[in-house]
């Protein structure tokens, strides 16, 4: 089927439009998404009667360039917005405003730990699902009793208050409330509710972890079955860094390897229970992995490969996508929020569509002597096309976007695939020789992590307005160049060079003019990230437990090569390890703390901090304080713990992190969803530590 043809199909015309009716109706509210779905809808009706008054007319075929011709194809297109409008608004309606009406309410539940607990230092932040007045509904919870993925329990949970600034940013996630729970009872864990393919999940990689240790075993996990809890600070920075953070979730990759070790163990005789077990694949490996929103596009798709040889067909890849997407969002609109699904479908679009033709194309421009190249060509031109394509959403979600991750992700492919095979029959066969294989694939693909990993220059900060803008841009004269005619391919090719120029000076501009301060922090702990050009200073307010991840996505994304200063005066158990985790990630060239967290830490040069620490950045102090504190002064006092009001602060700048919308004082902000940033004065970083 041509590629003319293959954009032609309704399915095609139909996604892509679905998903604008869907973030039309969610971001331009109730008056502009009416006016656009009663006039897709009445376009779609006008087309459909112009369609059957061409059908009854003496002249059905309107001329090809009349541009009536193009109607019936438009009304696909229409009747997708005016669907995906219709979806969001009641989804929004019917599913997600009853469940934020428990804001400020008291709940007797039971719940159900969907994602690992995290120590945040004074609690345990858990993401579990509720059942709101027969809803099921994921909030965010917090906690004093130690609850693990798969607990069941029942709690006495007091939601906070709804607040619109921050509900894309939980919706994206599927979390519709926040609140804290008291009273746990404890029902089970791991029970039988439990799905049993979840449970032989569970077995296999507990198999996996005897076998192997450290980051080969964090590796193996997180890239073989998506369990991506157990992956250090630096692991996971090194991944984001050498662009290949999205082995950790779970695609068609893991879909096609696991089906070819069942469907291996079949002899080719059997071909009618080859093409059941495919089909039932699916579902099951959706059991297997959990049903997140890419599993599920994923799992679409490998059903209709898998019937498509049943009706003698040849499932076209961008239709796939497209039946996927239109399947997964019908039955969950918010998915269409989900920046993970968006980052999948992207991927497989670049790869499995863009990249295919950009490298039928290249191939046949080689030279009949360097024909042998074509493989090599294929794969680096199918990376490559999944990079760019999925760029607008890294630089919109993690500001910039990996040099390498093409590179990366063409050497980690075949080792994922490799240890995966072996993995699953490790676990069918229980023979430790298998593990062997596995070992030596993940010692590789941590050689690969470390090597473009620890170059942070391989990672281009892209934050500057327009970012995400410019990446479309790139992507889009990509698929012109691959889809185009010869001369449109070398239009596009050029547009893209003046694209890329543009975006590797102006990160360099931004670097060297860059002099503030941004803030990073939990529902105990938070950080002030002093940045200035390339070098940085962390001063943490609290314990600092689990801020070492968003410390270094804050230095990542702002460009920091190293930091000259860290103090942490109240740091404990946690606090030193991320302080520890931190130094593992990027260079530190002091650290100021206290005598239990310094001899914990084992960083070198660690000195005692002063009492009542305080750090000044050009002239800029900042001080921490308990949310119980308001006679703290400094130019910046960054504020932790809960509390159901914020106090008045006597602070120039009074910074919070409150899971809910606090009334907060003139002088103050809340930076727990939202970027807050303090501009420095002109002039190099001048760091002093001290005491107020």
């Amino acid at each position: 089927m041509g590629n003319k043809a293959v954009f032609g199909l309704p399915f095609v015309r139909f996604a892509p439009f679905l998903a604008a009716g869907m973030l039309t109706a969610y971001f331009c509210g109730g008056v502009v998404s009416t006016i656009v779905f009663v006039c897709a809808a009445a376009f779609a009706v006008f087309c459909e009667l112009f369609r059957k008054h061409q059908a009854q007319s003496e002249n059905p075929d309107p001329p090809a360039e009349s541009w009536l011709s193009r109607f019936p194809k438009l009304s696909v297109c229409a009747a997708g917005i005016t669907l995906g409008i219709a979806l969001m608004i009641g989804y929004m309606r019917f599913y997600c405003e009853p469940i934020i009406e428990f804001s400020d309410k008291t709940v007797k539940a039971e719940i159900y730990v969907t994602e690992s607990a995290k120590l945040t230092g004074d609690g345990e932040e858990i993401i579990a699902r509720v059942n709101l007045g027969g809803r099921n509904a994921k909030a965010r919870i917090v906690c004093d009793e130690r609850l693990e993925k798969g607990d069941y329990a029942t709690a006495v949970i007091t939601f906070g208050a709804h607040d619109e600034r921050t509900f894309l940013y939980d919706m994206a996630n599927g979390i519709l409330l926040s609140g804290e729970a008291e009273q746990i009872e404890k029902v089970s864990s791991e029970s039988v509710k439990f799905a049993l393919l979840g449970v032989v999940r569970e077995k296999l990689s507990q198999q996996l972890s005897r076998s192997l240790s450290g980051r080969e075993e964090q590796l193996a996990l997180s890239m073989l079955f998506g369990m991506d809890e157990g992956l250090s600070v630096s692991m996971y920075e090194k991944l984001r860094i050498a662009g290949a953070a999205h082995y950790t979730a779970v695609s068609g990759a893991h879909f096609s390897v696991l089906a070819a070790v069942v469907l291996g163990m079949l002899s080719e005789k059997q071909r009618r229970t080859k093409v059941l077990v495919s089909l039932l694949f699916a579902p099951a490996a959706v059991m297997f992995f959990g049903a997140g929103a890419s599993v599920l596009r994923a799992s679409v798709m490998f059903f209709i490969y898998s019937l498509a040889p049943l009706f003698m067909r040849r499932a076209d890849t961008l239709n796939t996508i497209c039946v996927a997407v239109t399947a997964v969002c019908i039955v969950s609109p918010g998915t269409v929020l989900d920046a993970g699904f968006d980052m999948s479908v992207l991927g497989i679009f670049g790869a499995g569509v863009v990249g295919t033709a950009a490298a039928s194309r290249l191939c046949e421009l080689l030279p009949p002597k360097t024909k042998f190249l074509s493989s090599a060509v294929t794969a680096f031109s199918v990376s490559v096309c999944a990079v760019v394509c999925t760029a607008p959403l890294s630089a919109a979600l993690f500001k910039g976007v990996s040099l390498s991750g093409a590179l990366a992700s063409l050497v980690l492919a075949p080792l994922m695939t490799i240890s995966m095979l072996f993995a699953v029959l490790l676990g069918i066969t229980g023979m430790k020789l298998l593990a062997l294989p596995v070992g030596i694939a993940m010692k590789i693909a941590v050689a690969v992590i470390d090597l473009f990993g620890g170059i942070r220059g391989m990672w281009l900060p892209l934050d500057f307005k327009g970012a995400w803008v410019i990446a479309a841009l790139f992507a889009t004269l990509c698929v012109f160049a691959a889809f185009g005619s010869i001369k449109t391919a070398k239009i596009s090719a050029n547009g893209m060079a003046a694209l890329m120029l543009f975006s590797l000076v102006m990160p360099i501009y931004k670097r060297y003019e860059r002099s503030e301060v941004r803030f990073v922090g939990n529902s105990s702990s938070g950080a002030a990230v002093v940045i200035n050009k390339n070098d940085a200073a962390v001063f943490i307010s609290g314990g600092g437990g689990a801020l070492a991840k968003s410390i270094a996505g804050c230095l990542r994304e702002n460009g920091a090569q190293r930091v000259v200063c860290v103090a942490a005066e109240d740091a404990d158990f946690t606090g030193a390890l991320a302080i520890k985790e931190l130094s593992e990630v990027i260079e530190i060239e002091r650290v100021y703390t206290n005598d239990l967290a310094a001899k914990l830490v084992g960083v070198p040069d660690a000195r005692p901090a002063p009492k009542n620490c305080t750090l000044t950045a050009s002239g800029i102090t900042i001080a921490g304080a308990a949310v119980s504190e308001s006679d703290v002064s400094a130019d910046i006092v960054v504020y932790t713990g809960r509390s159901s009001k914020a106090p008045e602060s006597s602070a120039g700048a009074a910074v919070y992190f409150f899971s809910s919308d606090e009334e907060l004082p003139p002088n103050a902000y809340n930076a727990r969803y939202e970027e807050i940033f303090v501009k420095l004065p002109e002039g190099g970083l001048e760091i002093a530590v001290g005491s107020r």
